[in-house]
């Protein structure tokens, strides 16, 4: 068994169908937040050793509002440059009027793109920067042939609770 805090499972999105089908498979709310964003100007790129201070002081942000320890900026740096020359790392950056808002962590194995690391610098709600990051993550995961997208895991409490719904439904 997991510890209580490790995630024990987890969400794959198929990247098979084109992006047009992907999109449309999402939630409706979801779909708008990604139109949302864009409409509004937030402009999402892939990052590089010069984001990781901004993604540190996000990812603090996070981990402050959310009530866990956050990663050290060396220990980024260390993943940065032991996995980035491989492929195996890659930085989503969402920003707005110049200013980094947000940024997602993910790694590469084999056919599936992971999403590690959140990073939310807590500013400019509304524009749904996440949610701008995950679908420009969703992107570049099919523009390099990757088949997955994983979602990079669920709490056990989580899984528990829908487990238990969906037992009472049978």
């Amino acid at each position: 068994d997991a510890p209580d805090g490790a995630p024990s499972a987890t969400v794959l999105l198929d990247l098979a169908p084109s992006l047009d089908a992907i999109l449309a498979s999402m939630a409706t709310t979801r779909r708008q937040a990604v139109r949302y964003a864009l409409k509004r100007g937030v402009a999402v790129r892939s990052g590089d050793e010069n984001d990781l201070e901004d993604f540190h002081r996000m990812h603090t942000a996070t981990a402050q509002r959310q009530g866990f320890i956050p990663l050290s900026l060396p220990y980024l740096r260390e993943q940065w440059a032991a996995l980035r020359p491989a492929g195996a790392v890659e930085l989503v950056v969402a920003e707005h009027g110049g200013r980094a808002l947000a940024g997602i962590w993910l790694t590469v194995f084999g056919d599936t793109v992971t999403y590690r690391i959140a990073a939310w610098s807590g500013e400019q709600p509304k524009l749904q920067p996440n949610v701008a990051c995950h679908w420009q993550a969703i992107r570049w995961a099919k523009a390099q042939g990757c088949r997955w997208y994983d979602l990079g895991g669920i709490a056990r409490r989580f899984v528990e609770t829908v487990a238990g719904l969906a037992l009472l439904r049978t």
